[in-house]
């Protein structure tokens, strides 16, 4: 859109309050003959939110050849163009050797209390390692739907979303602190209804960790989406043979990400 200029009117609010707002906000726009190549410029100079009100549609009238008068109207419902998110919370499984507390270890009859033996929260002990269970945790769903100008899927876009896939946010995304969103790729196909493509953007939260206890050991710090586990040692606890917990990991096993390269609008 080279040679061509946006700008606001001198005092350009004007608007209606009460229970369906709206603002009016003036414009010209010059340097084009072409409505479509007037209202792309128009759009691009604009916000497309303000405050509470949202763009809803860009009006433009010539004045001459290549000038252009109009306005740009914002009102309460969000249109559908804009962006949206939603928000799934359920449980994922996860595999644990360590449990947050041991509440209950009982003898058979005969034997004392006192030769109960203490794993220092580890799981399923057995002879040979520790076998741990399957536990049920929290698991956040974070999905935005985008409308993204045809101009924007290229292939070299393409492959930025490639290459994030499976990437935690390198610093702060949306409600997420770094290491917290790992992002599980995109859904685009061209719009149906609208200039442009729709996608799917989805990440998985976790949040980080601090001071977590795993046994006699704590971990100072955790990201969301490393991995832990636990090396273990023989050990005696009241005369029996138990397995306790001599090292603990912190694994990175995804590598970092600039989500803002996606380009995306805030929908929040």
């Amino acid at each position: 859109m080279s040679g061509i200029s946006v700008d606001y009117k001198l005092n350009p609010f004007s608007g209606t309050s009460g229970n369906e707002r709206e603002l009016d906000v003036g414009l010209t726009v010059v340097g084009t003959d072409d409505f479509d190549s007037a209202i792309a410029a128009a759009k691009s100079f604009i916000p497309p939110r303000l405050g509470p009100l949202y763009l809803q549609n860009i009006k433009l009238s010539p004045i001459t050849p290549t000038n252009w008068d109009g306005s740009a109207i914002y009102a309460a419902p969000k249109p559908t163009d804009q962006p949206t998110y939603s928000i799934e919370i359920g449980v994922g499984s996860a595999h644990f050797t360590q449990s947050l507390q041991t509440v209950g270890a009982y003898a058979a009859p005969g034997v004392p209390a006192t030769k109960i033996p203490n794993f220092k929260g580890a799981i399923g002990v057995t002879k040979d390692g520790v076998e741990g269970c399957d536990v049920n945790v929290p698991s956040l769903t974070w999905t935005e739907h985008q409308l993204l100008p045809s101009s924007q899927i290229t292939k070299a876009y393409i492959l930025t979303i490639f290459n994030l896939s499976a990437r935690m946010n390198s610093s702060q995304w949306r409600i997420f602190a770094p290491g917290e969103a790992l992002f599980m790729g995109a859904t685009l196909q061209q719009s149906q209804d609208r200039d442009g493509w729709t996608g799917d953007f989805r990440w998985i939260g976790s949040p980080n960790a601090e001071n977590i206890p795993v046994g006699n050991i704590t971990v100072t710090a955790k990201l969301g989406h490393d991995y832990l586990w636990a090396r273990y040692q023989d050990a005696v606890s009241n005369g029996n043979a138990v397995k306790i917990p001599k090292f603990v990991f912190v694994e990175r096993v995804y590598t970092f990400g600039d989500m803002s390269t996606l380009r995306l609008q805030d929908p929040t």
